[in-house]
């Protein structure tokens, strides 16, 4: 690891990657085991690093839940990336889970009086390990979210079949965007989306008030070190952005990314409903660790999707089946800091 990334994980913002598995519970009860594991869940990604997640442990079972509280109702307005959110972070459960031993069995919308509690896994039921869940344990604490230029270097064929299959186990569809006349379509697509968004102010007031400044001590939100728009602005971020439609910069800058990942792919489910967007939570926690583990850099270019209207013309562009939920970049990148997360001191319990 670099000086600089080993000066930051130092920072006290970062306590929540600071695991050592040596750590676990392993005389204690089953309830321990699953708060132990609720410490690798919180490191999954989630919007603007909104967090927008409780867990419930409830002696043998643990329920992931959506914080209503953490949403972000310009940008995502139907709870749609949340509940992909929310799904990630039950997808790094299930990994976690799987590394100590725990068999899981998995149910969605467990509690019919309770529209916010969307996952339930037990660890009592029948059934074994899952090996394969395992194999992606060391990833949670390596997997980040790049906003910086991909090498050229191309993804190994064998990697792309592996991402592919992974989203598949999830039921959702990972389709690679490999034409170039589409790429550029894309490329296009998420430069009128940037437009549209930074010229709306009330998107520009929620994002800046997930933009940290620098050194700030939350443990949300979008730190200096990670944000997308470090490159055009100074420490007085949250004011800019507030104040100015950099709409134009954004677009360029993302238009620039798109075009030059090595590889550009879309998520699609069969339906778009909540539990369509829990499916296609765990098919990303589950593609995100692989590509980790397989080195490789991932981001996202979800503005066409995020933009209502502009959707259709998404799914149109890329030509495959189901309903894009989020545009992914991916390839091989410089070595890039994570985000401050929340301990799982914070999040055990309703919100």
């Amino acid at each position: 690891m670099a000086d600089d990334q080993q000066e930051l994980l130092q920072d006290p913002t970062m306590r929540a990657w600071w695991l050592d598995s040596d750590e676990f519970p392993a005389g204690g009860s089953v309830a321990d085991a699953l708060r132990f594991c609720v410490r690798y869940a919180v490191l999954a990604p989630s919007g603007h690093n909104a967090q927008p997640w409780w867990f419930h442990v409830d002696g043998t079972s643990v329920t992931v839940g959506l914080d209503v509280t953490r949403g972000l109702p310009v940008l995502d307005p139907d709870d749609r990336e949340s509940l992909m959110s929310v799904g990630a972070a039950a997808f790094t459960l299930r990994v976690a889970l799987a590394h100590f031993g725990f068999p899981v069995d998995v149910s969605t919308w467990p509690d019919p009086t309770d529209p916010h509690a969307c996952l339930r896994l037990d660890v009592s039921g029948p059934g074994g390990v899952d090996a394969e869940l395992d194999t992606l344990f060391d990833a949670i604490t390596r997997r980040r979210t790049s906003r910086a230029a991909f090498y050229e270097r191309p993804v190994p064929e064998d990697v792309m079949r592996m991402l592919v299959a992974d989203a598949e186990q999830e039921r959702a569809t990972l389709s690679v965007i490999a034409d170039q006349t589409r790429r550029l379509a894309v490329a296009e697509l998420v430069s009128v989306a940037d437009r549209e968004q930074m010229s709306d102010r009330r998107f520009r007031r929620e994002l800046a008030s997930w933009i940290r400044p620098t050194h700030s001590h939350r443990l949300d939100g979008i730190h200096w070190h990670g944000s997308a728009l470090a490159e055009l602005l100074s420490a007085a971020t949250p004011l800019v952005v507030r104040t100015f439609d950099l709409g134009d910069g954004e677009a360029a800058r993302d238009h620039n990314l798109a075009v030059g990942s090595p590889l550009l792919a879309v998520l699609t489910t069969p339906a778009d409903d909540r539990s369509a967007w829990l499916s296609a939570g765990q098919a990303l926690g589950r593609v995100l660790l692989r590509a980790a583990a397989s080195d490789l850099s991932v981001g996202y270019l979800n503005q066409p999707v995020e933009v209502e209207h502009l959707r259709p013309r998404l799914s149109e562009t890329v030509r495959v089946p189901g309903v894009p939920q989020l545009l992914l970049r991916l390839g091989y990148g410089p070595l890039t800091p994570p985000q401050p997360r929340r301990p799982a001191e914070e999040v055990l319990g309703r919100a």
